[in-house]
């Protein structure tokens, strides 16, 4: 995965242990991050780049560890495949 950085479940997990019946929604940016330098930032001021922020349910939450981080990469993987194609132009 290039456009993503590595999943830290931590937080999502001790959500979902305190309550499993939780429903998890992704959501995504992209347009901006491209600009990683403060230098980039200032440069583009004022922002003529648009910017797209996209939410969807994921699927449902295993109970089991494992499966969990299992679960959480897939759903970074289709993160990191949709700003692929949003730079690719298919957004």
């Amino acid at each position: 995965m290039t456009n993503v950085l590595p999943p830290r479940p931590d937080g999502v997990f001790a959500c979902l242990d305190a309550n499993p019946a939780l429903g998890v929604v992704v959501v995504a940016h992209a347009g901006l991050d491209r600009m990683v330098r403060v230098r980039q930032v200032w440069e583009q001021l004022p922002l003529h780049t648009p910017m797209t922020v996209r939410a969807w349910p994921s699927a449902e939450a295993p109970i089991e560890t494992e499966d969990r981080l299992a679960w959480q990469t897939l759903e970074w993987a289709v993160v990191d495949q949709w700003v692929d194609a949003f730079h690719a132009g298919g957004n």
